[in-house]
């Protein structure tokens, strides 16, 4: 499929679920309705992950394949789809949910991940894509928890959040360092993107501990 058309589907199709679905799933709560999408997107992202990242670590000769040698048809679609589903979100929640309080943060994430995105597309390398996709595993129950409060699950969010956005992307940006000299980046962009999503995932997990040892001290106070 044409490029072009990728865009235009993803673009159309997360709008209508935003504008028709979020609505009856999230009723008076504002902040759910985009995180319907990200929920939506995360479980496509991950699901399609599976098969990639087994096949890679099973059958790679060495770390340089198994980042820059597994490209196809079907990586170049989900990168396509994922950077629209970016830019999808960064509207929706720039100019929808939070007008103009858009976390720096976000812009910071977002961008990272759009970049190595348009690298992999440039150079050829989308299985890269499917290999980092498993961070978004984390994002099912965070995204649960925003659509519908009372099933937060706040110690299992963590949980995920540390080993898939914290462990297993530092294990991902080793192995682009390593193996930087078989890239066909000529830059170390690609790390320094990866790095600059990574270090957000530190803060967004601190944060994350934060409102635990709060929620704790506040059961405290009520038991005493």
């Amino acid at each position: 499929m044409h490029p072009l058309f990728i865009h235009i589907f993803t673009h159309a199709g997360l709008s209508w679920f935003y504008k028709n679905v979020a609505p009856q799933v999230t009723a008076d709560n504002t902040k759910g309705k985009a995180w319907i999408t990200t929920l939506a997107c995360s479980i496509v992202t991950s699901v399609a992950s599976i098969g990639p990242v087994l096949q890679a670590v099973v059958t790679a000769r060495d770390a340089g394949q198994m980042l820059y040698g597994s490209s196809n048809d079907t990586s170049d679609f989900y990168a396509h789809f994922f950077l629209s589903y970016l830019a999808h979100d960064m509207y929706y929640m720039y100019y929808k949910i939070y007008p103009g309080g858009y976390s720096i943060q976000s812009w910071i994430h977002h961008i990272a991940y759009m970049g190595v995105l348009l690298l992999t597309l440039k150079y050829k390398i989308t299985g890269l894509v499917l290999l980092t996709f498993p961070v978004e595993i984390s994002t099912i129950p965070l995204s649960i928890g925003y659509i519908w409060p009372k099933q937060r699950r706040v110690v299992l969010t963590a949980t995920l959040f540390f080993m898939v956005r914290i462990v297993y992307h530092a294990w991902v940006l080793w192995l682009l360092v390593k193996t930087r000299r078989q890239s066909p980046i000529p830059s170390p962009i690609l790390p320094v993107f990866c790095f600059a999503a990574w270090s957000m995932h530190i803060y967004w997990f601190s944060r994350i501990i934060q409102y635990i040892y709060k929620q704790k001290q506040h059961r405290n106070q009520n038991n005493n």
